[in-house]
Formats: C-alpha cells, structure tokens, sequence
C-alpha cells in the first residue's frame, strides 16, 4: 500500500502491485479502493506508461453485501470507453462448490 487518498467523499488506499512479466498484459496496476466498503474505486493498468483506467461509476448494496454494479473503462490515448452495467446480481445461490474447481472450468471453457 502507498498510502490513503481522498476520493469522491470518503478515503481510498492506494495499493501499486507489480505483475510478473510476461504473464499478464500489463506489468503493473494502480488501484484505489474505498476504505469503509473495501470495493474498487479505480484502477490504473500500466505497460511501461498508463494503457488503461477503469473507474467505478455505481455501487449498491444487495442484501448486505456492497458491490459494484457499473463500470467504466477508458483508453487515455484515445479516449475509447467501455461501460459495464450489471443490473441483476443474485448472491448466496447455493451452487455446488464443484463447479469452482479448475477441471470444471477448463471444461466448461471448452
């Protein structure tokens, strides 16, 4: 953590985290997350300069659990957006914990 920034009306940490190289798209991120609710506020993705910044633009609660319902992703180069909205959000499904496992997954992503 690099510290405590004020951002929208409340605080954010900073946190900077350095990727391995080559094994993702981006060799470091910036994040800012919400210190009362712990959700992302905004996150930078770097590749040797700034690529991407995704900003959250709306949260609610559901049940009593705080999440991020809108999403906003910008390229600072050319200012392309890309909105995310998720208007239905249902947790505690009761889903069978087997189809979080890798085999399961790789299966189902063929």
């Amino acid at each position: 953590m690099t510290g405590v920034e004020p951002c929208d009306e409340g605080d954010c940490y900073v946190v900077d985290s350095a990727l391995a190289g080559g094994a993702f798209a981006y060799d470091r991120l910036e994040a800012w997350i919400d210190t009362e609710s712990l959700l992302l506020h905004r996150v930078e993705f770097f590749a040797g300069r700034l690529l991407k910044v995704m900003k959250v633009t709306g949260t609610k609660t559901i049940g009593e659990i705080p999440s991020i319902v809108r999403v906003e992703m910008e390229n600072p180069t050319d200012g392309y957006r890309t909105r995310v909205a998720l208007d239905e959000i249902e947790y505690n499904q009761d889903l069978d914990d087997n189809l979080f496992t890798l085999e399961h997954l790789a299966q189902e992503g063929k």
